[in-house]
């Protein structure tokens, strides 16, 4: 994710609120001139990997009361105060409703009731009789008996509260083209027309890929080419890699070459980098410049031939087993790749009832390294970050500190571009294949790995939590089917870790 590069902005996107006098590296755009005096939607356009989301999320923070950007809200919405709507879809998102309309209109709901919770008892009332049945029940005494509603639903109760909101908003929706299937996204588009028809108290800001559907749905309203306008910023992320190294030099000559792509320069100026901590000679530098390959997908395949020879002759299955989890929807960490590639006979012997101390001595050890590793070995494709989906505390007792760093450790791929480079290019799909597991394989092994992750996190707590094994073998045996409810099955697995311990009979 760019956003994980550039988490501390510092001057990086400072141009979106203070556009500098053109220059040829700079061009003009419209996005203050539209959030000051405009009206209806604003586009945020660009090529993959050019920073979309990081630049969204920017302008999300800066429109925070007592940012720089909240003044030019506030002379918009005048006299009415203004409130911000945000919504980020991600398509590898293990929750369904983060990658789907429905996702989006139950969040911005919310997010009005929240900021005004006045509208509750006006909804109640109902004095003009405008308000939803569906929306009336579900704020009812008794509450709704519904489980669910439908998009139509739930637009209506958008459309219900928005017009009835004491306040003018701004939307902020990053990622369109997040939303894979056609017809999706088409929905979503109509969505983006609706709200833009609502009237005058609302305006909004989406960002997407140029991809035909968003192009010919979109250039008629002001819009920006991120790739245009990202040069220095790009520049300015170089520098910051490497400074202090022997390819510092390089750092202009990424950024010329990256045509506003922010993903590419990351990853050619951390090869470089690489290369000047191993004594990269200034030739050998200017030699892995040089071969750095325009496109994405021909630059992952050669991160990919520069892999480390010992690593691509023993490959772990680490690829196989994070994209297998990530398509299916679910969330994995450092302590699941550790397991689910280990010895399966070995780990399950280790299982009987309670997980051996030698055993957890050595995951341990094994883990303390292992973020390297992992992103050594999938040829710098994938990243981590700080996991938050953590059930219960490690008690204070509990003295494996490396197993609890990579419980909380999540992996993920840099970018939605590398994912689709491992499933769509012949080049990609070998590396995973190289692995030696297949996607069934892989799903067996995680089925086993979980249960074991939840064991480890509950020992560390003092719970008492005992996973029968037979149980856990039959479940793996079962993964046959590629369509199983794997997302499902780790979910039970985690709340069951939280619960009483469940009684067994064998």
């Amino acid at each position: 994710m760019i956003e994980s590069r550039v988490s501390n902005f510092h001057d990086t996107y400072r141009w979106i609120f203070y556009p500098p006098p053109r220059t040829d590296s700079f061009q003009q755009h419209e996005f203050l001139d539209w959030l000051r005096d405009g009206t209806g939607i604003f586009w945020v356009s660009g090529k993959p990997g050019s920073g979309k989301s990081s630049l969204v999320d920017y302008i999300y923070q800066n429109l925070q009361p007592g940012e720089d950007g909240f003044n030019h809200l506030t002379a918009w919405s005048q006299p009415k105060h203004v409130r911000l709507l945000s919504f980020w879809f991600f398509r590898p998102a293990s929750v369904a409703l983060l990658k789907s309309l429905e996702g989006l209109w139950r969040s911005f709901c919310f997010q009005i009731l929240d900021a005004e919770e006045g509208l509750a008892e006006t909804i109640r009332n109902d004095e003009d009789g405008l308000a939803p049945k569906s929306l009336r029940s579900c704020l009812g005494k008794a509450g709704s008996s519904t489980p669910d509603w439908t998009d139509t639903e739930l637009k209506s109760w958008f459309t219900y509260l928005l017009t009835h909101s004491q306040y003018n908003y701004c939307i902020l929706i990053d990622g369109l083209d997040e939303v894979a299937r056609m017809s999706d996204r088409e929905a979503l588009l109509d969505a983006v027309h609706h709200i833009r028809c609502i009237g005058t108290k609302v305006k909004l800001c989406c960002s997407s890929r140029p991809e035909q559907p968003f192009r010919r749905a979109l250039c008629q309203y002001p819009s920006l080419r991120l790739q245009d306008l990202n040069y220095e910023d790009i520049q300015l992320h170089c520098h910051d890699r490497l400074k202090g190294t022997r390819a510092a030099d390089y750092a202009d000559t990424i950024a010329q070459q990256a045509q506003g792509v922010f993903l590419w320069a990351s990853l050619v100026a951390t090869d470089l980098w690489t290369g000047a901590n191993e004594g990269d000679s200034e030739d050998d530098l200017r030699q892995r410049l040089r071969q750095c390959p325009a496109e994405m997908d021909d630059l992952f395949t050669l991160l990919l031939e520069r892999q480390d020879r010992f690593y691509a002759k023993d490959p772990k299955p680490y690829l196989r087993l994070i994209n297998t989890a990530i398509s299916d929807g679910c969330d994995i960490n450092l302590l699941d790749l550790l397991l689910a590639s280990s010895d399966q006979e070995k780990l399950m012997s280790n299982f009987p009832s309670n997980l051996l101390p030698c055993c957890l001595a050595i995951s341990n050890l094994a883990t303390v390294d292992l973020k390297a590793n992992v992103v050594a070995r999938c040829a710098c494709l994938v990243e981590y970050y700080d996991s938050t989906d953590v059930v219960g505390k490690f008690s204070e007792s509990f003295s494996y500190e490396s197993l609890v760093k990579s419980y909380r450790t999540g992996v993920r791929f840099i970018h939605r571009s590398a994912q689709d480079f491992l499933l769509e290019n012949d080049r990609g799909a070998e590396l995973v294949n190289a692995c030696r597991i297949s996607e069934r394989e892989a799903r067996q092994r995680l089925l086993l790995a979980w249960p074991t992750t939840i064991l480890q996190l509950t020992i560390g707590c003092g719970c008492r939590f005992l996973v029968n094994t037979p149980i856990v073998r039959a479940r793996a045996a079962r993964t046959n089917d590629p369509s199983l409810q794997f997302m499902a099955t780790r979910k039970r697995i985690q709340a069951e870790a939280t619960e009483p311990p469940p009684q067994f009979s064998e």
